[in-house]
């Protein structure tokens, strides 16, 4: 005879039902170290104003590792609520390319060419 929590055609063992626990008996422990943590604070809307005005202001100086430490936040949250605009953006790509240009010119000849294999490989992912 089927129960409610059955079908004719597939009857639902008791085992997969899901399980309640009992009231008032202590829970058990959680399972990931991760679950303990508390949840972080919420950065308030004049944070995030500040946030935005000064990334806008001199996004060298405050980039978004720098905003996210001064702000207790990760990088990929102040990359969200405060994106560069696109110009500004490639500009400052194109400077830190320079940079790594310069740095690639002191490079040995070996390490050069692994990485333009590695580069190369790359190209046909």
């Amino acid at each position: 005879m089927p129960t409610p929590d059955s079908t004719t055609l597939d009857p639902a063992s008791p085992l997969l039902k899901a399980s309640r626990p009992p009231a008032g008996e202590p829970m058990p422990p959680l399972l990931r170290p991760s679950s303990y943590k508390p949840e972080p604070e919420r950065l308030s809307r004049d944070d995030i104003e500040k946030i935005r005005e000064l990334r806008l202001s001199d996004p060298r100086t405050y980039s978004r590792t720098t905003l996210a430490k001064m702000f207790k936040c990760t990088p990929h949250f102040i990359s969200k609520i405060a994106a560069l605009p696109r110009p500004q953006r490639k500009q400052l790509s194109r400077e830190f390319e320079a940079e790594h240009e310069a740095v690639r010119e002191r490079w040995g000849e070996r390490k050069a060419t692994i990485v333009a294999i590695r580069k190369k490989r790359r190209e046909y992912w």
